[in-house]
């Protein structure tokens, strides 16, 4: 805390005593004024008192100071201490330790003696002083503080060895050996003390070897012994006393006295085996060897001696002998048979040799020379000698299958070696010596048959499987050759594959069929190497022929059944691969009998294709597979057949896919079901069943299968998620439809018309969406400006105002071609009287979608020139119109286009209008477009005509116009459109005459889509 410096207590007095002076009674302020004086003398004091450090904070800063080798910092400390606290041992201990540091060994002295005059048990002081003393040479000091700090810790180690240290360097060893000795009994089992207790010893055991005889210096190495019976050196220098000294069973006594704290030790027990084979002492020697373990070349060695002293005993070296002095046949005959029998075969060689010398090359020493070799692994050697025999010995059957063997044996070696060179030459031999009959023949052949494929000659393989099942009448073996030449081929098969050399693969494999017809491996490669070639009557007609071959092998199940689906034969395929799959309960057969039915009217090839009267789950309901399967004998086990599943989920897959496209949902969701009971994870299907679902207006379904089963990549990530808006703006219910159109002349046509605007009409309409109908019902309403009418008869001027229309509409859809719809209104004014429509359409193959309209309007009140220009042809009235309207819409990817006719008939006479519309999808919503529409014909387009109440006919109008949606959101989208009408419009001049004259009409409307 900073204190209050003392040239401001008399500010803080002063200040302070005349607050209180006005806040105490008059006989208190003189109290009040002694009480304050005191406290601001304490604290006066207290802040003078502050100026001063106690000792510990200079010694603190001196261990601080010291811990980084900083002396001069802890001088300056211990000098600015010193100067206010003499006479503390702490600050002097510091003052030495600097003196100390810096080599001022007597001034450390002084420091260091007057801090243990303050302080009689200041150790760190003394500690010092050892050292100090130590530097100055005075031991003596050195080892009265030694004592010292032994008084207060009289079993510190290094206090003693440093005591003894000192001794040493006075000369004193006599006091050095005996403190030396103390501390060994202090610390019996120290590393450090032991050590330095056997220097010593071995100091003074030194120095009395050189001065005592052996005797005298075994009895003092006994005694050492004794004192310490831990140092392997003396039991090994004691037992090498006693062998000088000629003392070889005290050695020996030693020596086991040493193996008792040293067990198994090998310095000991090379010892001791030396001195017990120097006493003949062999039996004891390899038993004392075996118990103590050790070296093997020690044991090794041993045997070796004693094997010496018996061999001078052995027959064989007896009859080696008389052979070198005398030539002895018996001996020699005994030498050649021992050796070969002892297995001594440098020994056999030579009295071999020496037997042919004598005796020639005889089929017996041959052989011995064979077996003495074989011994040796010299293969040349032995293919010669075999070579020699059985030409000496053409008709001895086991010299010749011994050939047979080794030229076998070195052929296998050869093939795993793959040496298919040397392996085809050896196996040729070996066929040369064997007969048919012989038990090694047909595996020679299998080998040799095996090489040749290695080697590349199929042709030289070829001939020799029919060369040799030639030879034999068994079936058995024959079709072991078969094998050996299928596995042959197989190898170059599968490299050609890998090679992408499909030509010749496919020309191998035929060839190996000509041998092996049920070949699998030929199959396989027939197969596979067609079908990437696309030489599809190849495929189908090894398919059919594997399939015979292994009716219960999947892939030949699964390429049959691709064959089949090649061959527009679906249902076969399916009804194939589901004949080899698990039993389910629930699975939907697919009838051919529906080929009839289904097929003749659609695009798909000429494949059956399921009953059309298969249901389809509604819409709201939980698809089968999101269902909970039961347990018990419905279950599927799906590891069972994984490879045949995922063929029969492909092959319904592409099936389904192709009904989709054919404009055939409902059966293909029949397809699909059919193949999830078996594959009810397979995602493609539960994706392909959503596309099903969307094309068949179910969009609740589609958009839960689309959306929960297809994992869309980056790239196609914006359009995935546009089409799961678009599905799911059409799942909903509910819509409710709003739009405002506006309509007005062009104002270059003013000088023809006394108004710019024609009308406004704002609709509103609601609908509710099921899965096959849709109902709508719509209010409109048009407010229109009032116009002049001029006839021959009168003017009249037209006030305008405001009419309502009423609709009610309902769309059906029968099946996944053709839907209808009929709608019908009525107004008050300003619409047509009454209106209905119906429209049929049909969803044709390849995008095409013809619709034809008929309808009826009651016109109202209308004013029209019917084409001529006297006053005459023009009336006003209601009229009846009748419609017929054909049209076709042709849908690509992303664009439609579509061309209709309007046929007109009223007042007994036909008008026409032609319009045509393209467009062009700019999102993967099915909504968001941009459009681009045309039209002209004699009567004008029939809704803009329904608008304006037109007043000219029979003449050429003319339409172009646009339309622009977008999808927000799930729940909305807006539209904007617009057209441009060039219209006749006759106008009658102030005299009368009626003057040809046209108007541009434009007109634009904004709607706004919500659905729930």
């Amino acid at each position: 805390m900073n204190l209050p410096s003392l040239h401001i207590i008399p500010a803080l007095y002063h200040r302070s005593l005349a607050i209180h002076h006005r806040s105490l009674a008059p006989h208190h302020r003189r109290l009040a004024r002694l009480l304050l004086l005191l406290m601001l003398f304490s604290v006066g004091c207290g802040s003078a008192a502050a100026q001063e450090h106690l000792p510990r904070y200079y010694i603190n800063r001196c261990k601080d100071f010291a811990a980084t080798n900083s002396w001069q910092e802890v001088k300056r400390e211990v000098d600015e201490g010193l100067a206010t606290y003499p006479d503390d041992p702490d600050l002097r201990y510091y003052n030495g330790r600097y003196y100390y540091v810096i080599g001022d060994m007597r001034e450390a002295r002084y420091q260091l003696v007057r801090a243990t005059q303050e302080d009689d048990q200041h150790f760190a002081s003394k500690r010092l002083l050892v050292d100090v003393e130590d530097n100055l040479k005075h031991y003596s000091s050195a080892i009265c503080f030694v004592n010292e700090l032994l008084e207060f810790q009289p079993y510190d180690r290094d206090l003693w060895r440093r005591k003894i240290g000192l001794y040493r360097k006075m000369g004193n060893h006599a006091e050095a050996d005996a403190a030396l000795q103390r501390l060994a009994h202090i610390y019996p089992n120290d590393t450090i003390v032991r050590n330095e207790v056997r220097n010593r010893n071995r100091e003074t055991w030194n120095s009395s070897l050189q001065k005592s005889s052996l005797a005298e210096a075994a009895d003092n190495l006994e005694q050492w012994i004794d004192m310490d019976p831990t140092n392997l050196e003396y039991y090994v220098e004691l037992t090498v006393l006693y062998e000088r000294m000629g003392e070889y069973e005290r050695a020996l006594g030693a020596v086991n006295r040493g193996l008792h704290y040293f067990p198994k030790n090998q310095q000991l027990v090379s010892k001791a085996l030396g001195i017990m084979t120097g006493m003949g002492l062999y039996a004891q020697a390899l038993t004392f060897a075996k118990q103590n373990g050790g070296d093997n070349r020690l044991y090794a060695n041993l045997l070796h001696e004693v094997a010496n002293d018996a061999r001078l005993r052995d027959p064989y070296e007896s009859n080696g002998r008389l052979y070198a002095l005398t030539h002895d046949r018996d001996a020699l005959t005994y030498l050649i048979n021992t050796s070969l029998t002892r297995g001594y075969d440098d020994d056999a060689r030579y009295y071999v040799g020496e037997a042919i010398k004598q005796q020639g090359r005889t089929p017996r020493l041959l052989m011995h020379l064979y077996t003495i070799e074989k011994r040796a692994g010299n293969e040349a050697a032995m293919v010669k000698l075999l070579e020699e025999l059985a030409h000496k010995e053409p008709i001895d059957e086991d010299i010749v299958q011994t050939y047979a063997d080794l030229m076998t044996a070195l052929a296998n070696r050869d093939m795993q070696a793959e040496q298919w060179t040397d392996a085809c030459s050896h196996l040729a031999r070996a066929l040369g010596l064997l007969k048919p009959e012989d038990e090694a023949w047909p595996s020679a052949v299998s080998k040799q048959i095996t090489v040749l494929g290695h080697m590349g000659r199929y042709a030289d393989a070829r001939d020799l499987y029919h060369q040799m099942a030639a030879q034999t009448d068994s079936t058995a073996l024959i079709e072991r050759f078969a094998s050996a030449y299928e596995d042959a081929v197989a190898n170059r098969l599968r490299l050609l594959m890998q090679e992408e050399q499909y030509e010749a693969a496919l020309q191998e494999a035929q060839a190996l069929l000509t041998v092996v017809p049920r070949s699998e491996v030929a199959l396989r490669t027939c197969i596979n190497a067609s079908q990437t070639l696309r030489r599809n009557d190849l495929f189908q007609t090894f398919a059919a022929q594997g399939y015979d071959a292994y009716p219960t092998a999947p892939y030949f199940i699964i390429k049959q059944a691709t064959s089949l689906q090649q061959q527009d034969r679906v249902p076969e395929a399916l009804a194939l691969l589901r004949a080899s799959l698990p039993t389910a309960v629930s699975s939907t057969a697919v009838s051919s009998a529906a080929v009839s039915a289904a097929a003749p009217s659609t695009a798909v090839p000429s494949a059956a294709v399921p009953s059309a009267s298969a249901e389809v789950s509604p819409v709201g309901s939980t698809p089968p597979s999101l269902r909970p399967v039961d347990g018990g004998s419905s279950a599927i086990s799906l590891a069972s057949s994984p490879q045949l599943i995922a063929a029969h989920s492909g092959i319904s897959g592409e099936w389904a896919n192709a009904l989709i496209k054919a404009h055939m949902p409902d059966l293909a969701l029949t397809v699909l079901d059919d193949a999830l009971v078996y594959d009810s994870a397979n995602r493609e299907l539960l994706y392909t069943k959503g596309v099903a679902y969307e094309h068949l207006k179910d969009f609740r379904n589609a958009y839960l299968y689309q959306s929960r089963y297809y994992e869309p990549s980056n790239a196609e990530l914006q359009e995935y998620r546009e089409h799961m808006r678009y599905l799911g703006f059409r799942g909903f219910k509910n819509r409710v439809d709003a739009s405002y159109t506006y309509a007005a002349y062009d104002t270059k046509s003013d000088a023809l018309a006394s108004r710019g605007h024609l009308y406004s009409l704002a609709t509103v309409a609601y609908s509710r969406i099921e899965r096959r109908d849709a109902f709508m019902a719509q209010v409109s309403y048009k407010g229109i400006d009032g116009y002049h009418i001029h006839t021959d008869d009168y003017d009249e001027d037209e006030p305008g105002g405001a009419g309502l229309e009423f609709t009610a509409q309902w769309e059906h859809t029968f099946n996944h071609r053709w839907s209808a719809l009929v709608n019908a209104a009525a107004s008050t004014r300003f619409f047509n009287r009454f209106g209905a429509n119906l429209s049929v359409s049909y969803a044709a193959n390849h995008g095409w979608t013809p619709t034809l309209r008929i309808g009826y309007r009651r016109t109202p009140e209308t004013y029209l020139y019917l084409g001529d220009a006297s006053a005459v042809q023009s009336r006003t009235g209601e009229y009846n119109l009748f419609l017929i309207s054909p049209s076709v819409e042709k849908s690509w990817e992303r664009i439609k286009a579509g061309v209709s006719v309007d046929l007109t008939a009223m007042e007994s006479s036909i008008y026409y209008n032609v319009g045509a519309k393209a467009k062009l999808f700019f999102n993967d919503d099915n909504i968001s477009s941009v459009a681009l529409l045309a039209g002209f014909g004699s009567f004008p387009e029939l809704t803009f005509f329904e608008q304006t109440a037109l007043q000219g006919l029979s003449h050429t109008n003319v339409m172009v116009g646009f339309d622009a949606q977008y999808l927000l959101t799930r729940h909305l989208y807006i539209s904007l459109s617009g057209s441009w009408n060039t219209c006749y419009n006759p106008y009658r001049l102030s005299d009368g005459t009626l003057t040809d004259s046209y108007r541009n009409i434009y007109s634009i409307t904004a709607q706004l889509h919500v659905a729930f």
